[in-house]
């Protein structure tokens, strides 16, 4: 979920600087189908994501 309140979908894998340990990224997801015909789906990360019970929010900059 973004800091607006938008669903992006469902988090599949994070892209993280492993010398850095941090996050730089997020992968999401809406299903097997959407992927075939939007592809991968990433959001960068420039600030800890806030989280959450049900959700992780973050500073949405899709790549």
């Amino acid at each position: 979920m973004t800091k607006r309140g938008n669903s992006v979908g469902l988090l599949k894998d994070v892209y993280f600087l492993e010398e850095l340990g941090t996050i730089v990224g997020y992968e999401y997801t809406d299903g097997f189908f959407s992927e075939l015909s939007e592809g991968k789906r990433v959001i960068n990360s420039v600030e800890p994501p806030a989280i959450g019970k049900d959700a992780i929010i973050v500073d949405a900059n899709p790549m």
